[in-house]
């Protein structure tokens, strides 16, 4: 939006604010303008023939020809019975004998393992046993895989490896030991580098809170030190991702001498941490309420001529800060050159910081620097919700009245990144109504809205429960005309379906048929596990003959609904037919 349109749009979201906070009781009952495409429909009610027929033409208009191995679509239902024996023979055909080719195949083309190469992995450390416990039952395996298999459909493996890899580095450093499980990493041909070493500090850290006395955590201090000597001597640098967590360990413990010898070697191993472990200084003479160390290293920066000067002065700042001394913060923030706070790459913290200590006026002059020295709006909306966000005992209206009031002041047009942060905001407040108004606002005055700025609302309808909020939210999507992603058709589906909307669900999924750029099987899934989940075998049926008559090819997570739920091979066939 123009600067000159943003006030008066920001003043419409500011009275739905207001209204909210005034009807707070009412929102969990309040209905939302009518734009849904078909009535409410009660859990017991059975899908209608509108939406049945919607999808089939749906589906015929999307495909050209259907695969060789399933019927072409019918006419009437009449035939569609008659039909699906030979879909029936498919499914049977393979659950009967699986056509295991590919998978022999694959497995003869890797190279045998020697005995040489077994004994250089070192068998004795492979045969240890890991798990313990006894093997779990069918029920429990099928629900484990249940699990994994819908969190591979919602998460992105590059956000879930670092945590599997620091489950495995754990494990394997408590068996054999931090070194130890280093050189057998090295042997199965893990290059080791610092995501590697840091797991490892990251296990001896652990271990070292959980001991109770320092005497007994100091042999974990000395692995973790040990570590830090071998990413020296392999040439690695040893940045504050890696030094951070050790330092505030020695501050929470308050081990003096031991920081100051550790201290040392990090400045050694990496010069230019010189001026970011002052900060982990100061908290541990703030910790150890040394007020005259604390003065003297105030004073040894006050005239901050010098670039490593200011930077030591920061440091300093932001552990005040840290620490919650607002007189020794607010002092450093006059000393310091407002143009080179606005430049810190510490900027956001420092204005979250004001934020928590209600620090308005400080606030207030470097946003008006900013103004005026011509920064981007993006960075300027960003660092007011920053301040916005952080006010102690805050709630979501009085953030978006704050934001709105600053935004207003300073004639700064609102940006996409500060609208997504707000809606993520509200719903983390369990204020999702209002996190569908903000979104609302957006949709109205950006046409090109990215989907993904509706992620926090589906996510908090599934963790808190407000189902309900699921059709008002697609009716936003519809109204709007956002481009869906097959996660985003997936994920409310599976709304409509855990409050036993299947007629909204199937309206989601036929417009997921027409808009022709997404598989749909996996929604079908999603469907037909909810009617697995009410015990509604017919329910299930119809989606099996929907996917028929679509000619949506089964996958294995269609067959594996109904060997879970099918006890008999008859069952399993009578679920491919239609009533």
């Amino acid at each position: 939006a123009a600067l000159g349109h943003a006030p008066p749009m920001w003043k419409r979201l500011l009275e739905t604010t207001k209204k909210v906070s005034a009807a707070a009781p009412e929102l969990a009952t309040r209905k939302r303008p009518s734009t849904s495409r078909s009535p409410a429909v009660s859990p017991a009610t059975a899908v209608s023939r509108a939406s049945l027929l919607r999808l089939k033409q749906a589906a015929a208009s999307k495909k050209t020809t259907l695969p060789s191995s399933l019927p072409h679509a019918l006419a009437n239902d009449g035939e569609e019975e008659d039909n699906s024996r030979d879909f029936t023979k498919e499914i049977l055909s393979i659950l009967n004998g699986p056509d295991d080719a590919e998978e022999s195949g694959a497995t003869e083309a890797l190279p045998e393992e020697s005995e040489d190469d077994v004994d250089a992995i070192g068998n004795k450390i492979l045969d240890m046993e890991w798990f313990a416990g006894s093997q779990p039952s069918s029920a429990m395996m099928h629900l484990r895989k249940e699990v994994v298999r819908e969190k591979k459909k919602r998460y992105i493996f590059k956000n879930t490896e670092s945590h599997r890899f620091t489950r495995l580095m754990r494990m394997c450093a408590d068996k054999l030991g931090t070194e130890s499980a280093l050189e057998f990493f090295g042997r199965l041909g893990r290059d080791t580098g610092p995501k590697e070493f840091n797991a490892l500090i990251r296990v001896c850290l652990e271990k070292a809170r959980a001991c109770g006395d320092v005497d007994s955590a100091v042999e974990h201090i000395f692995r973790a030190y040990r570590l830090f000597e071998m990413m020296k001597d392999r040439g690695f640098q040893i940045e504050e991702d890696s030094y951070g967590p050790f330092l505030l360990y020695l501050v929470d413990v308050e081990l003096l001498e031991e920081f100051e010898m550790f201290s040392a070697f990090f400045r050694d191993a990496n010069p230019r941490s010189c001026s970011r472990i002052p900060y982990y200084e100061m908290l541990l003479l703030i910790r150890a309420q040394d007020e005259e160390s604390i003065r003297e290293l105030c004073r040894s920066v006050e005239d901050c001529s010098e670039e490593a000067d200011y930077c030591i002065a920061e440091s300093y700042m932001l552990a005040f800060a840290e620490s919650n001394r607002k007189m020794d913060f607010v002092t450093f923030l006059e000393l310091l050159d407002p143009t080179k706070v606005l430049g810190s790459k510490y900027i956001s913290s420092i204005f979250k910081y004001m934020g928590r200590l209600k620090l308005e006026n400080h606030a207030e002059k470097l946003l008006q620097k900013m103004t005026s020295k011509e920064y981007s709006d993006v960075k300027v909306s960003s660092l007011i919700f920053d301040y916005a966000a952080n006010i102690p005992s805050i709630e979501a209206e009085d953030v978006i009245s704050a934001f709105n009031k600053w935004q207003e002041k300073f004639k700064v047009a609102p940006s996409v990144g500060a609208y997504d942060r707000i809606i993520s905001f509200c719903c983390s407040s369990s204020k999702i109504s209002l996190a569908l108004d903000v979104a609302e606002c957006l949709c109205k005055s950006n046409p090109s809205v990215p989907i993904e700025l509706l992620n926090p609302i589906i996510n908090a309808c599934e963790q808190g429960y407000e189902l309900h909020m699921a059709r008002p939210l697609y009716n936003l999507m519809s109204l709007y005309k956002l481009k869906l992603k097959p996660e985003t058709f997936r994920s409310m589906i599976s709304l409509c379906v855990k409050m036993k909307d299947f007629e909204g669900a199937y309206t989601i999924l036929t417009d997921a048929e027409e808009s022709g750029e997404t598989s749909t099987v996996s929604l079908y899934n999603v469907i037909m596990a909810g009617y697995f989940r009410e015990k509604n075998h017919n329910g299930a049926q119809m989606v099996m003959s929907q996917m028929q008559i679509a000619g949506v090819k089964p996958d294995s997570e269609t067959f594996s609904y109904l060997i879970s739920n099918c006890d008999c091979e008859e069952k399993i066939s009578k679920s491919t037919w239609m009533n």
